[in-house]
């Protein structure tokens, strides 16, 4: 065998056994639930708790709702948790309007539009943290006449991150919010600080993450405790961290307003690291 690949699964083999842990599970963000659905009718079959508006109507048999483009109108269904990360799919069967339609920001942080196009699914991944966050609703802007959009089906489910625990309360200003079909997590908050955590065996790692991208503020990482440092720009980065709570923590900064994007996070003893330098070296 290849006496530099030798050495290096020489040392990994060695290292694995004396330090212990060598990767947070679920570290890239591909595990992720998706829960049960939130929405009483999701097939139209029934109108239980749909408030259709003018313009909007609910044909049970047919098992649609159907937007007739009279008016400007609102299709909503009450009774949602607020401020959780939720995935919605809108099935289309047919579409003549040519003004948008979507799930408005009210419900979620920003309107997301369905396509034109139809017959089409559209799925969003997004958090309910609007100014009505209780209420989902779907709203047309075509009010041109003589043109429709016929939806076959609307569902909306939670989203969990297996693997991971949340720390902090959360709010419209404070929250997770993940993306399954991409592998990212977003992470958000305004003075109180919001997080997700991991157990960890105690002792000096490398910590890595891959932040996608930075809109505002900084990460903190720690081990929720004495320990911890600060990250307040994208890219892929590593720093020391001493573990002596057997956790690990990924969260907004205290008392700043953050938004960022994770892609992924890893955590390598210290001696793992130098074990590796080392050896190379040796070889050469």
């Amino acid at each position: 065998m290849n006496k530099f690949l030798l050495s290096i699964i020489c040392v990994l083999c060695f290292t694995w056994n004396v330090y212990g842990q060598t990767s947070l599970t679920n570290g890239d963000f591909s595990s992720m639930t998706i829960g049960s659905e939130l929405i009483a009718s999701p097939n139209f079959d029934a109108a239980t708790g749909w408030s259709p508006q003018a313009g909007w109507t609910i044909d049970t048999g047919a098992g649609t709702a159907t937007h007739d483009g009279s008016v400007k109108s609102n299709m909503t269904h009450s009774g949602f948790t607020a401020y959780l990360s939720l995935r919605s799919e809108v099935v289309t069967l047919t579409n003549t309007q040519t003004l948008n339609s979507f799930i408005r920001q009210t419900f979620y942080e920003e309107n997301n539009n369905f396509s034109f196009v139809a017959p089409v699914t559209d799925i969003f991944y997004d958090c309910n943290t609007g100014t009505a966050p209780t209420v989902f609703s779907i709203r047309s802007n075509d009010d041109s006449g003589g043109v429709s959009r016929v939806l076959d089906s609307v569902s909306v489910k939670q989203v969990t991150l297996d693997s991971w625990a949340e720390v902090g309360t959360r709010t419209a200003l404070a929250h997770a919010c993940f993306n399954p079909a991409l592998g990212f997590i977003e992470l958000d908050s305004s003075v109180t600080p919001f997080a997700i955590k991991q157990a960890a065996t105690n002792g000096d790692y490398i910590v890595s993450v891959d932040i996608e991208s930075l809109d505002i503020g900084s990460l903190t990482v720690s081990d929720g405790g004495a320990n911890s440092f600060v990250l307040n720009s994208a890219g892929i980065q590593s720093r020391p961290l001493t573990i002596a709570t057997s956790e690990i923590h990924f969260s907004t900064t205290s008392g700043v307003t953050s938004s960022f994007v994770l892609d992924s996070v890893s955590i390598t003893p210290e001696g793992v690291a130098n074990d590796i330098n080392g050896s190379l070296l040796h070889v050469y």
